[in-house]
């Protein structure tokens, strides 16, 4: 049976952090509480879950990655093949519109500053701040070499306060 109080308290705890990371990926707002929503509900389900020893926030954190991913695959899927069947070489103004519509989505100052680093640099970032796993933590559910943790996350910071001064300077002048 499973222990609603202890599996509550997992979800007060890390539900923005979880969050933070799917957005990261995804940058839609709504996608990543779908994302979340779909990694409780597996975390919920999932056999040993409660069990002493069970590595519930690294794997509540790559599942929701995981599914982000997938989630993001399958979104630009559907968008190649939207830009297919709306483009006709007499109507591209339909495209311009629906491109329009999709970034108006993802406007704010932060999103779109995030929105110009890599999809790895940005899933470093939400799991360092928003899910506070080390560059070793991220290393391991990453698969990926310490070393370039560490030098993605310095890329990605001083991209992003580059990108940030510049947004702040094209709003000021």
């Amino acid at each position: 049976m499973k222990n609603n109080t202890r599996f509550d308290e997992l979800i007060d705890e890390l539900q923005g952090k979880l969050h933070a990371l799917a957005y990261a990926i995804l940058l839609s707002h709504d996608e990543a509480l779908d994302v979340v929503q779909e990694a409780l509900i597996k975390a919920w389900l999932q056999e040993g879950f409660e069990k002493p020893g069970f590595q519930r926030r690294a794997w509540l954190f790559r599942v929701v990655r995981n599914l982000a991913l997938n989630r993001k695959r399958s979104l630009m899927r559907l968008w190649n093949w939207m830009k297919k069947r709306l483009y006709d070489e007499h109507d591209a103004e339909r495209l311009e519109v629906v491109d329009e519509m999709l970034r108006q989505e993802s406007l704010r100052a932060l999103g779109e500053c995030m929105q110009k680093l890599s999809l790895k640099e940005r899933e470093t970032l939400a799991l360092f701040y928003g899910g506070d796993f080390t560059c070793e933590e991220i290393a391991e559910l990453t698969d990926t070499p310490k070393g370039t943790i560490t030098s993605r996350l310095k890329r990605a910071r001083e991209k992003l306060a580059e990108f940030m001064q510049e947004e702040g300077e094209g709003h000021a002048g």
